[in-house]
């Protein structure tokens, strides 16, 4: 990024890459079309190994262990594809609710947020941005990520050597489940829906109130587009060395120097609701 553009805000919609919302929902899309596609395609080799199977259980000299061999490794390389870009496609629709979160920041604490922060925190971004889920559906966010992040893309890392073998069967177990599979795509589509409305929702209309704060610091205030109402902070060097760099701080502050307004009686009003993002700290 060229200084002067990775110092801007940015609004979320006429926007490009990373900044702007329907272009991570479409990498969301073709991930999860994709990952279904993959899924159809392990099912179609799931029935030809079972009936091979079923052939060499009879005796008949067409099926041979080879056979059953490669269709079984076919048959996993598709499965872990299938729900490695489903758990990417959770992951976009996700960080597409984050441009959204964070409309009318800074393009470089919204670029550093993503990478050091929020990264593959699926269920952290979920419940950030508000997801009704239920504990089920969050156990599932988290299995999700553990498997993109290691066991769905690498050998799996024995405990010792006689737990190695139940280990490769409980994750293939979990694996070739068509039931955990479509839970999975549930998950998906439940959290796409509700990304899809941020912000487009005539019946929740979005605010937006930027604040400069000294030389250094600025603050965004947002409630409705079907999120909860937030106050995304960079404080000021001023505000750290004076100790004003908290939630509290900063919510008397607005208060005390805005001009009578909704957004001064929304701050006021729901001060203890309003959750408080701190920009400036990356982890």
């Amino acid at each position: 990024m060229n200084p002067d553009y990775r110092i801007e805000q940015f609004n979320g919609i006429n926007e490009l890459g990373v900044f702007k919302k329907s272009e991570w929902v479409s990498e969301g899309d073709s991930l999860k079309n994709s990952s279904e596609a993959l899924n159809e395609l392990s099912q179609s080799t799931k029935s030809e190994l079972d009936f091979l199977v079923n052939q060499r259980k009879e005796g008949r000299k067409n099926s041979n262990s080879k056979n059953i061999v490669d269709l079984i490794i076919t048959f996993e390389y598709y499965k872990k594809s299938s729900i490695l870009l489903l758990g990417y496609s959770i992951e976009m629709y996700l960080k597409a609710g984050l441009v959204c979160l964070h409309r009318y920041t800074v393009r470089d604490d919204f670029v550093e947020l993503l990478r050091k922060k929020y990264s593959h925190n699926l269920s952290q971004v979920a419940q950030l941005l508000g997801i009704p889920l239920s504990s089920e559906e969050i156990k599932n966010l988290d299995r999700l990520k553990d498997l993109v992040l290691d066991e769905g893309r690498y050998p799996i890392t024995p405990l010792s050597e006689n737990e190695y073998i139940s280990q490769v069967n409980k994750l293939n177990q979990e694996i070739w489940s068509v039931k955990q599979y479509k839970a999975w795509v549930e998950l998906a589509s439940k959290i796409e829906d509700f990304v899809r409305k941020i912000d487009t929702d005539s019946s929740n209309p979005v605010s937006f109130s930027r604040y400069q704060i000294d030389d250094d610091g600025y603050c965004v205030f947002r409630f409705g587009g079907n999120l909860p109402a937030y106050l995304l902070a960079k404080y000021s060097t001023e505000q750290k060395e004076n100790g004003g760099n908290n939630p509290n701080s900063l919510i008397d502050l607005l208060i005390e120097k805005l001009p009578e307004s909704i957004t001064k009686s929304v701050i006021s009003r729901y001060r203890n609701e309003i959750k408080v993002i701190n920009l400036g700290k990356r982890k």
